[in-house]
């Protein structure tokens, strides 16, 4: 299979035969078909995804767009993000420290045969049964009941059993089975198989972790990306490849939140979990509202129907020089509805860069200046990564 690595947001000619394979990944991704020109052959790749487009006959790289940053290092903030600490990632994952290749679904099936053969996580549950024997607590007067009623499972006995119907199992069971149709091979099903009566229809949002399931962290970040961010493509009846697509604009923003609320000594950060209206129209019969949603508040405070924050950090996945005009005019009307003075815009960067600051030439103007910092995604090993991490929070907290 040929290897073609390609910028992230650029153009990659497609032969006819790849078009309904494209076709369909912008379907289940709900990505706009903008991107596509079918009479013409061609897709501009979506500026924020990174990743990678498995076709019948070749494999598209989208490497990121910022220089001295690959994919591994990506599959390092999605692990720190949705499963890890601070302290694991002293320990080896994935292939980051060698370099190698991603194949998402391989890691997987590597990652969950060292599960399974450790032993699926299992915790005690509470159950309630009509028994032919006593077990756990006898519950008298259902019991009694039953003997009235000649039952033959007479006693109600209330007691705590292992299950492995947990949330991280079923988290994982949903992944297995998600790649099961694509990937024949006896791994898989023997995988599935140690799973059970599991049922993984209803999967959690987020996994707690303990002593007893640290073992199985990097197990839940590849389960995650798998559900999140995989796509399965087939071609008729046959399946022609797997693409990854990590909406890396998501990532890091969610990256950042995490840094700064779990690790700066400060405290008081917080975020919205949904959008504030600010204006709204009639326009005959229609009604529609204008609303917005900052990324990261520092010390928010909403006192009366008064909101106010001490600071507005907001996250931008780019390239170019900071501070582009339609992002200040975003950050001044934040600024504006919340009362708020200091504004810090968050940007990803390859090395250890000072914090800058936009000074406004209109002292009129209700905010005298913007500030820019960058967090260094570049470190090549746990070390670096977590060295980035700390000077990364100290330089927003001497901000702050």
């Amino acid at each position: 299979m040929q290897s073609i690595t390609l910028d992230q947001g650029g153009l990659l000619s497609l032969y006819p035969y790849e078009i309904p394979i494209i076709q369909g990944i912008l379907s289940k991704r709900g990505m706009s078909w903008d991107c596509l020109d079918t009479k013409q052959g061609i897709i501009k790749l979506p500026q924020q995804y990174i990743g990678y487009i498995g076709l019948p006959d070749r494999k598209i790289i989208i490497k990121p767009k910022h220089p001295g940053i690959t994919i591994s290092h990506i599959l390092r903030v999605y692990f720190f993000l949705y499963s890890a600490q601070y302290s694991d990632l002293d320990t080896p994952m994935y292939d980051v420290e060698t370099g190698n290749d991603v194949d998402l679904i391989a890691m997987f099936i590597q990652e969950m045969l060292s599960v399974v053969h450790k032993g699926l996580p299992v915790e005690y549950s509470e159950k309630e049964e009509d028994l032919s024997f006593i077990k756990g607590n006898l519950q008298v007067v259902p019991t009694s009941l039953n003997i009235m009623m000649r039952r033959r499972d007479a006693f109600r006995c209330v007691y705590d059993d292992l299950t492995r119907d947990i949330p991280i199992n079923r988290l994982l069971l949903a992944a297995a089975k998600k790649i099961e149709s694509h990937v024949q091979n006896s791994d898989i099903a023997y995988i599935i198989r140690q799973f059970g009566n599991v049922d993984y229809t209803n999967i959690p949002d987020d996994i707690g972790f303990n002593k007893n399931t640290a073992y199985c962290k990097k197990a839940v970040s590849l389960a995650y990306m798998i559900l999140n961010d995989l796509t399965l493509s087939t071609d008729g009846e046959s399946s022609s490849g797997e693409s990854l697509l990590i909406n890396f604009d998501r990532v890091f923003e969610d990256f950042i939140k995490k840094v700064l609320m779990e690790y700066s000594n400060l405290g008081k950060f917080s975020y919205w979990t949904s959008s504030r209206s600010f204006a709204f129209c009639y326009q005959g019969d229609e009604y529609f509202e204008r609303s917005y949603l900052p990324d990261l508040l520092y010390d928010y405070v909403d006192k009366n129907g008064r909101q106010t924050a001490r600071a507005i950090l907001d996250m931008k996945n780019k390239t170019s020089l900071p501070f582009h005009n339609d992002d200040i005019y975003q950050m001044a009307f934040y600024g504006q509805m919340l009362s708020c003075k200091k504004i810090i815009l968050c940007y990803p960067g390859n090395e250890n860069r000072s914090n800058t600051a936009l000074r406004f030439n209109d002292e009129k103007f209700f905010l005298h200046k913007i500030y820019g910092s960058y967090m260094n995604l570049a470190g090549n090993s746990a070390k670096e990564f977590k060295d980035n991490i700390a000077s990364f929070v100290y330089r927003v907290e001497c901000l702050l």
